[in-house]
C-alpha cells in the first residue's frame, strides 16, 4: 500500500517550511478555509476543507486496510478501535487525491496504539467503545493544510438541530465498487436523536449516535470510511469532532438503517487522560494554551 511503502523515504518538513504560522490570537483548532455549499449526495471535498483529516493505511495478515482519523494535536490521531492493525501509517496535509501526493503531504508512522479497554469486537455490540488513539512517531507542523480539530463541548440533543455535520473520507461510494474514489468525499448529514437510533440498532449504547437519512438516503458511509471524523459546526463556533465513523448496515446506503458513530463527547475525559498518562502533560491545543 502506498501509504505504508513510502513512509520510510517521505520528506520530513522543516518547521514552518511551507506556510507561516497562524496569526496570533487566531483560533487554535477546528478552522477550515473552504467555502461550504450544501452537499447532500456525496461530492469531492474542497481543498483545505478538512485539515484535521488523517488518512490511515494499515497492514495485517497479508491484507491492507484503509481508515480515516482526526488530528487532535501535533502527535495524536483519533480513530476507531476496529481500525487498529499490526502495522500502520498516517498521511496528513494535501491528501485530496490518493495517488497524487505532493510536497504539502506529511507522512508519519504510528509509534503506539491505544484502544479502549472495553472494546470487544465479538460482543453483542461489536462497535461498542469503538474508539482509539494513535501516537505518531514524530510531531507534525501545523499549516493551513494541517490543523487540529476541536474536541466537543457537552452538547445536548436539543442542540443537534442547530449544527451542520459533514462526513468525510475515501471510502467506497457504493457496495460492490472495486476502486476507491481518488478524491476525498464529503457528505452533509443530520444527527438523529438517540431514542430514534435505538429503534434501528439493537444493544445500542449511550456513547453511540446516528446520522439522519437527510435528503438522499442512498448516500452514507462505506468501507474505507471507518475511523474518520464526523465534523460539526454551530453558529459562532469552529468545527468540532462530534463522531467517529463506526459502522452501518453494510449496503453503503442509509435507506434501511442509519449509519452509526462513536459519540466523541462521551469519551472526552478518556481521550485527555490517555494522552496525559502517556506523555505527562496535555499538548496544545488540548491543554488550552493556544
Amino acid at each position: 500500500m502506498l501509504i505504508l511503502s513510502q513512509l520510510d523515504s517521505w520528506p520530513r518538513p522543516r518547521r514552518n517550511m511551507y506556510f507561516p504560522v497562524a496569526p496570533e490570537g487566531s483560533p487554535s483548532c477546528g478552522m477550515s478555509t473552504a467555502d461550504f455549499e450544501p452537499v447532500t449526495s456525496g461530492d469531492t471535498a474542497p481543498e483545505r476543507a478538512w485539515p484535521w483529516f488523517a488518512l490511515i493505511g494499515a497492514h495485517e495478515h497479508n491484507r491492507t486496510y484503509l481508515c480515516g482519523g482526526t488530528l487532535l494535536s501535533a502527535q495524536w490521531i483519533l480513530t476507531a478501535a476496529h481500525c487498529l492493525k499490526t502495522k500502520m501509517g498516517v498521511l496528513l496535509g494535501s491528501v485530496r487525491k490518493l495517488q497524487t501526493f505532493d510536497n504539502f503531504t506529511v507522512g508519519r508512522k504510528v509509534l503506539k496504539k491505544f484502544g479502549h479497554r472495553q472494546y470487544n469486537k465479538t460482543g453483542l455490540n461489536p462497535h461498542a467503545f469503538d474508539i482509539a488513539l494513535l501516537q505518531l512517531d514524530a510531531p507534525v507542523t501545523f499549516t493551513p493544510l494541517i490543523q487540529p480539530a476541536c474536541l466537543p463541548a457537552n452538547l445536548t440533543e436539543d442542540g443537534f438541530r442547530f449544527i451542520d455535520c459533514y462526513l468525510t473520507g475515501y471510502g467506497f461510494r457504493q457496495k460492490g465498487e472495486r476502486a476507491l474514489p481518488q478524491s476525498m468525499q464529503e457528505l452533509k448529514v443530520k444527527l438523529m436523536d438517540h431514542a430514534k437510533c435505538t429503534k434501528y440498532w439493537r444493544h445500542f449504547k449511550d456513547h453511540q449516535m446516528c446520522a439522519e437519512f437527510n435528503n438522499n438516503p442512498q448516500a452514507g458511509s462505506c468501507r474505507g470510511d471507518s475511523g474518520g471524523p464526523l465534523s460539526c459546526i454551530a453558529p459562532g463556533r469552529p468545527f468540532f469532532i462530534t463522531g467517529i465513523v463506526s459502522g452501518g448496515n453494510g449496503t453503503c446506503e442509509r435507506r434501511v438503517k442509519p449509519d452509526f458513530y462513536v459519540n466523541v463527547a462521551y469519551f472526552k475525559d478518556w481521550i485527555l487522560k490517555t494522552i496525559k498518562d502517556e506523555v505527562g502533560s496535555l499538548p496544545p491545543p488540548l491543554d488550552g494554551s493556544l
